[in-house]
């Protein structure tokens, strides 16, 4: 079986070398030849996906990478994440949806197909090739050994249902990056400066609304799994898919231009290229271990010539797009005409595309820290490497998102070229509601007793006031789309003619997919000011078995019910809360995975995940800060006691005699000049008791590798109390002699009176208010790009595209595109139509 996935490997490496020539050589017969090369190459990708999935559902462990990411104690959900868990499976899954949505675009691109599948299939066998080095279907080297029965199973944090959606949806997503891609390379090599828009235009949406979407799952598995209680922390893979995705939308709106206006060709084909080139960059920076010691979430090393073909693979999607650009940017026209005007849309879009820009270059930046500080490490310009913190990215963004909200309202009641009045007294009036909405936010910070108004909560109160306005602005724009008031006349979604009445759209309501996102947009802001803002919580809450305790300023009680099983031994064990609400209108129990787990390369570790109660207003947060603890109402005295001196505690006298190390423990550490996993320690001390001298021995056991494991035992002194050898705290003095103490050593003793020992957490309780605000702005932007791209796609079924003659390969032989360009005149496409015929073309 292993076998056959490599051999699937390699068929589809020489089908896809096979469909390239074909595709670029051959004629259009030849074409034919080429698409179905690259089926069969599809084909055999999705055979490799199916031979891995078998391959951990059979528990082949006999193959290195179901070994490494599956085990047989797995629920059978979680095979899907052991499917992408490790680099190679990844690359697979990568892969397969490249695959599929070629298969999609081989048979819609029409006659664009011989120009933009061979870029396309380059990408698809950039990863193959990657395959065929880091295969997934390597055998396990057992070292003679025999075949293990168990693998090392899944890293626990993985183990969530997200992790069975949130990355085959993110590849997806990537996977649409890289045909606006394909689309923009080929107008650039083959001069078509305004089909290849039109074509690439749903495909961007659909990239648009999947990574946006993909974004949100991460964020959500954060939320409920790594227990800090936030959803987005600017780590560098969180940046990873955020800064291509916030190229994406700028070229969305360079895209609006050069449609309505024609030209803004350099900034279009620029942010067409961009978002592909920044997931690159991204797969670069988490796969090849540049970010291992900054983020929880980047791969390891790929190491060897893996590494070599990824950087190789980045640098030359960075030198072509440019290089491209560069050629032909003379023949280019430039978005000048778009800043003519500063009422006009089209430089309201401009400035939105500025914005992102900026955004997309604090985001990359910040994400690139680690590899530019290892370069300046290397130069001995620093002492060390570095990241970006979390407030750095925080203060940068912040006036940006503020500007952005404000154009977000603004911008879709701006004419085309600033002819028209703008409705600037309904602009006023929702100024003025958004205004009065800030006034409430004020009062009701002050009723939940934040600490609002104030100079350090000014900046969001002026974005809460700029988001409330976008969503006004375009909310009144959809209505009136919709029909439900008078609608405006001449103006479609982005600002174009009416374009509903285009023979083939249907329904206007998939007209306002512009409006959706920009209110989705709105929704998310005013979410995340809220969730900033009104934020309650208590740190360190101190929860013993059974003892009620009041947090939130004694709005809600939680008692600490116990473990349904042993957290060292139950991989799901879990911790039981109970909350009830001051006003005993909510009470409800609370389960905290906590448990003991094998972790990825056999390590153990204790792993808590956060128990969230959901509210329509937002959720009670609990994540656990630490624990076990033990708990001893009448309290526990340390002590510190040098050799040879005495001590009075309460009516007992104690004297530190001597203390002895075990032997072998002590003859390990002079050999190998290391602890060992046990280390034994005895100490010898009288204890008098109303004048009754005895001698006790406690021990002291220090566990190396599993500081969870038995401690120290107690004794029980003359007249009840107990105590406890916790440790020595310096070495021997004598190098001959490990068990000879020195007089100035001391150890450290725990006494206490008798009484019971009882079991506690600490926890964080925090409130996360409106929190799904932003979970339902984001799912706005998901169907508001679905929506667009459903009008694209039938907008293009309803008028034909322009398109250039059968393409000859570019820059090849003596005839066709070199004759051509010997004679000083490029193959263009035909001009596209104005909107407007296309109005007239479709009545």
């Amino acid at each position: 079986m292993p076998l056959f996935g490599t051999i699937v490997v390699w068929a589809a490496l020489a089908a896809l070398v096979a469909s390239f020539g074909l595709y670029l050589f051959g004629g259009p017969r030849a074409a034919k030849w080429g698409r179905a090369a690259f089926f069969l190459a599809a084909a055999c990708v999705f055979a490799a996906a199916a031979t891995l999935g078998v391959l951990l559902v059979t528990h082949r462990f006999d193959v290195a990478y179901v070994f490494q990411h599956s085990a047989r104690a797995m629920a059978p959900l979680y095979w899907f994440p052991a499917f992408w868990a490790g680099q190679e499976g990844s690359f697979l899954l990568w892969a397969f949806w490249i695959s599929v949505l070629g298969v999609v675009l081989a048979i819609t691109s029409g006659r664009a197909e011989r120009r933009v599948m061979p870029i396309y299939g380059s990408v698809l066998l950039f990863l193959i090739v990657m395959l065929a080095v880091r295969s997934p279907f390597v055998p396990l080297d057992t070292q003679g050994q025999p075949v293990p029965t168990e693998g090392q199973g899944l890293n626990p944090n993985l183990e969530n249902y997200w992790m069975v959606i949130h990355p085959p949806t993110l590849f997806l997503g990537f996977s649409a990056l890289t045909v606006p891609f394909a689309f923009a390379l080929s107008a650039l090599f083959w001069r078509d400066w305004d089909g290849w828009l039109r074509r690439a235009l749903p495909w961007s949406l659909f990239g648009f609304a999947v990574l946006g979407l993909a974004m949100m799952m991460g964020g959500y598995w954060a939320y409920e799994m790594l227990g800090w209680g936030g959803f987005w922390e600017w780590d560098p893979v969180e940046n990873g898919p955020f800064v291509p995705w916030i190229a994406l939308v700028a070229f969305l709106h360079a895209a609006q231009i050069q449609r309505v206006r024609g030209g803004f060709q350099k900034p279009t084909l620029f942010f067409g290229l961009l978002p592909f080139v920044g997931a690159m960059y991204e797969s670069f920076l988490t796969r090849t271990g540049v970010l291992s010691d900054f983020s929880v979430h980047s791969f390891s090393e790929l190491g060897g010539a893996a590494n070599n073909l990824l950087i190789g693979a980045l640098l030359l999607s960075v030198f072509i797009s440019v290089g491209m650009l560069w050629r032909r940017s003379r023949e280019l026209k430039g978005g000048e005409s778009t800043l003519d005007t500063t009422n006009s849309r089209e430089f309201g879009y401009t400035m939105a595309m500025t914005l992102l820009t900026l955004a997309a270059l604090i985001a990359g930046i910040g994400m690139s820290m680690p590899l530019i500080s290892a370069g300046a490490v290397k130069l001995g310009w620093m002492g060390h490497t570095a990241s970006v913190k979390e407030d750095f990215y925080n203060r940068a963004m912040f006036p940006l998102a503020i500007l952005l909200a404000a154009g977000l309202g603004v911008g879709p009641w701006l004419a085309w070229k600033g002819r028209g009045a703008t409705d600037s007294h309904r602009l006023g009036l929702f100024y003025m509601v958004s205004v009065i909405a800030s006034v409430a936010f004020v009062l009701v910070g002050r009723f939940v007793g934040s600490p609002l108004p104030g100079p350090r909560l000014a900046p969001e109160l002026i974005l809460f006031t700029a988001a409330v306005f976008a969503l006004l602005a375009n909310g009144a724009l959809l209505i009136q789309r919709l029909r439900l008031l008078h609608p405006r006349p001449s103006e479609g979604e982005g600002g174009e003619p009416e374009a509903s009445r285009v023979r083939g759209l249907g329904s206007p309501a998939w007209t306002v997919g512009g409006f959706v996102s920009h209110i989705g947009a709105a929704v998310l802001l005013i979410g995340l000011v809220c969730l900033v803002t009104f934020v309650h919580k208590d740190t360190d809450v101190l929860l013993v078995k059974d003892l009620p305790q009041r947090v939130l300023g004694g709005a809600y009680e939680i008692t600490y019910l116990g473990q349904t099983g042993d957290f060292q031994t139950d991989r799901d064990n879990v911790l039981r809360f109970r909350v009830a609400s001051q006003d005993g209108k909510e009470s409800f129990l609370a389960a905290m995975p906590f448990a003991l787990r094998a972790m990825e390369g056999g390590d153990r570790k204790l792993i808590g995940h956060p128990a969230i109660s959901h509210h329509a207003g937002g959720d009670l947060y609990l994540a656990l800060k630490d624990g076990p603890d033990e708990f001893y109402p009448r309290g526990r005295t340390p002590l510190t006691l040098k050799l040879g001196a005495t001590h009075q505690w309460g009516p007992y006298t104690l004297q530190f005699v001597k203390f002895e190390r075990d032997p072998q423990a002590a003859a390990f550490v002079q050999a190998t000049g290391q602890m060992p996993p046990v280390f034994p320690v005895w100490a010898d001390l009288r204890v008098t008791y109303r004048g009754k001298t005895t001698l006790v021995r406690p021990q002291s056991i220090t566990l190396q590798d599993n500081p969870l494991g038995p401690k120290s035992p107690e004794i029980t002194l003359p007249g009840g109390a107990l105590l406890s050898f916790d440790k020595m705290n310096a070495g021997s003095a004598d190098k001959d002699n490990p068990n000879a103490g020195a007089m100035d050593e001391s150890g450290s003793f725990v006494i206490r009176e008798p009484g019971p020992v009882m079991e506690a957490f600490q926890i964080d309780v925090t409130t996360r208010p409106m929190i799904n605000f932003i979970w339902l702005g984001t799912l706005l932007m998901f169907f508001g790009g679905l929506m667009s791209m459903r009008r694209r796609v039938l907008e293009n079924r309803a008028i034909p595209i322009p398109d250039l003659p059968v393409p000859a390969p570019p820059g090849l032989g003596a005839g066709g595109a070199s004759r051509r360009r010997a004679k000083g005149r490029a193959p263009t496409a035909k001009p596209a139509p104005s909107l407007a015929a296309m109005r007239g073309k479709g009545r």
